[in-house]
């Protein structure tokens, strides 16, 4: 389990190659043309570089790294990652419902520090929000429930959805979905 499992596949990558490449050869050896070392070598690299996984490992002090190649000198374990994105979910309801399309919208619980970041974000910013405890409030739990929510803080910035925060993924979302939609239209200065 904490091998690389790139090596599990370089040997057969490796040899299957030489395979197809000696085989090649020999069929168009007579002709002395180089299309089976492309064809091998090919192959061969994108056997190779489509193994690329995530690492788990920890540190003298118990911190948790995550990288693409794992220490020699460490015990690691592979991460098996999730997308975690929702194309189906509508959110349009919530939107007409709530009748807001210039406040942020954040589903929390009491216990969660990254939502108590996200609303002291906000103050310090003066956003406009609304918060819904997602176990105390029925609104809340019925909204999260209807966004197939699995962990909070999730966010509605205008049209969008965003899961967890961080200030700078917020800040280009709700430049995105709530100042450019607020902006006065410029009126036009005639002529003359």
């Amino acid at each position: 389990m904490y091998a690389n499992k790139r090596n599990e596949y370089f040997l057969p990558a490796l040899f299957a190659c030489i395979c197809v490449y000696l085989r090649t050869s020999l069929l168009l050896w007579s002709r002395a043309w180089p299309a089976p070392t492309v064809i091998a070598l090919s192959g061969f690299v994108l056997i190779t570089t489509a193994q690329a996984e995530i690492y788990k490992w920890v540190d003298e002090q118990g911190n948790s790294h995550f990288t693409d190649t794992p220490p020699s000198n460490v015990k690691t374990e592979a991460v098996d990652l999730k997308i975690n994105t929702y194309t189906a979910v509508e959110i349009t309801p919530l939107i007409e419902r709530l009748g807001r399309d210039d406040k942020v919208v954040i589903y929390t619980a009491t216990w969660c520090g990254v939502c108590t970041k996200a609303k002291q974000y906000f103050r310090e910013k003066n956003i406009p929000y609304i918060a819904y405890d997602v176990e105390k409030s029925p609104v809340g739990r019925l909204d999260f429930k209807s966004l197939r929510g699995k962990s909070v803080p999730v966010l509605i910035v205008g049209s969008k959805r965003m899961n967890g925060f961080t200030a700078e993924k917020f800040d280009k979302l709700y430049q995105q979905e709530i100042l450019e939609k607020t902006k006065p239209v410029p009126t036009p200065v005639p002529p003359g």
